[in-house]
């Protein structure tokens, strides 16, 4: 990497470190604000990584309850109304997709998106209501992501051979991906003993799903991007990418290890 990019990529990244480390220090209303402006913007770029743009009544459709829910962000109370409004439009979809019509698979696409394009984010800001202005916990979250980001890269430059999924990401390995899971497991039970102590043995636990799905929205947002012959899925974060690009591994672990862990719970 040349050093103009180099510079560019770490200047790029330490403002964006610096915004989520001051929203998450100072909490609510700053860190759901911060999520509601990811949601909206990984919508905008989710729809310009579509085949088909989404015109007419259906792109009124799908902004008006993706709007509605973001604005839940900071008022909890209307946070139900956005959830079945959206699932409602993927209900629709999912209906039209039966009918095997282009029109319908754009449905379908459009109304899933807005789901994993908001929900995740929506649920990281109901954590910081929930934790009482505590911002370790979700914190903990985004160093898992970028511990097995920075280690799964290391460890597929020193160790790769095998490749996780070649025709989607080329660049990914099975070993970076162990050393990956492997070194964010680690951390979680360090950090989780020596930083948060209480209950500490649930973040490897907690970790030992989550690392996995992290990668699946990476594979996931990588497919997309593919598709239409993108590098990036924005240009917000000069050397990085876009909102998806920086978030894409929030995606799928945040709704789905939630929603395990909730079952869990229950049962």
């Amino acid at each position: 990497m040349a050093a103009p990019e180099l510079l560019k990529r770490s200047i790029s990244g330490l403002v964006y470190v610096g915004i989520l480390s001051a929203s998450l220090w100072f909490g609510p209303p700053y860190f759901p604000l911060f999520m509601a402006l990811v949601a909206i913007g990984c919508w905008w770029e989710y729809l310009g990584l579509l085949p088909q743009k989404p015109k007419g009544a259906l792109r009124w459709l799908l902004w008006l309850p993706g709007l509605l829910f973001a604005i839940s962000f900071l008022f909890p109370w209307i946070a139900h109304k956005a959830v079945w409004a959206l699932l409602l439009l993927a209900v629709i979809g999912f209906l039209m997709a039966l009918g095997k019509s282009k029109s319908s698979e754009l449905w379908l696409e459009s109304g899933v998106g807005l789901l994993f394009s908001m929900l995740p984010f929506w649920l990281l800001s109901r954590l910081s209501f929930a934790e009482g202005g505590s911002f370790k916990p979700l914190l903990m979250l985004f160093l898992m992501v970028w511990i097995n980001d920075t280690m799964a890269y290391v460890g597929g430059k020193l160790l790769g051979k095998r490749k996780l999924a070649p025709s989607i990401s080329p660049g990914k390995s099975v070993e970076g991906f162990a050393v990956g899971w492997i070194s964010a497991l680690a951390a979680a039970a360090a950090l989780g003993y020596f930083w948060l102590e209480a209950d500490w043995y649930r973040w490897p636990l907690f970790a030992l799903i989550f690392v996995p799905l992290a990668v699946a929205g990476d594979l996931f947002q990588s497919f997309l991007k593919r598709r239409v012959g993108k590098k990036d899925s924005g240009r917000i974060m000069p050397g990085h990418g876009g909102f998806l690009d920086r978030f894409d591994s929030f995606l799928l672990a945040v709704p789905l290890t939630w929603g395990l862990f909730w079952v869990l719970q229950l049962a």
